[in-house]
């Protein structure tokens, strides 16, 4: 699929977590749900939000 899953921190960073007994699967479950709606917020808020302006399509846009 052209992932690259296998380089993805965070699975790892959950498993030693759950191994170092810092973190439960319960804590973790929750933290990934309120991470998706989020993402899943910001993305309707782009999809829905006007195109800006293109004389605004430079603005903030930082280059030394």
């Amino acid at each position: 699929d052209g992932s690259n899953a296998e380089f993805d921190p965070i699975p790892k960073l959950a498993s030693r977590l759950l191994e170092q007994d810092i973190a439960t699967r319960s804590s973790l479950d929750g933290i990934e749900s309120e991470v998706e709606t989020a993402v899943e917020q910001a993305v309707e808020f782009a999809r829905t939000s006007p195109m800006p302006k293109p004389e605004d399509a430079l603005l903030e846009v930082f280059a030394p």
